[in-house]
């Protein structure tokens, strides 16, 4: 999980959850959009 989310720039976090089991965070950075392209790629 951890080598798929550095692929696409993302942040993962492992640790013990709230009460049991495990929490898993991903945290995936959104692109910015360019104001001149109008939403096209």
């Amino acid at each position: 999980m951890r080598e798929r989310a550095l692929l696409v720039g993302a942040d993962l976090g492992l640790g013990p959850g709230p009460e049991k089991g495990t929490e898993v965070r991903l945290t995936v950075p959104l692109p910015v959009r360019d104001p001149d392209r109008n939403g096209r790629r």
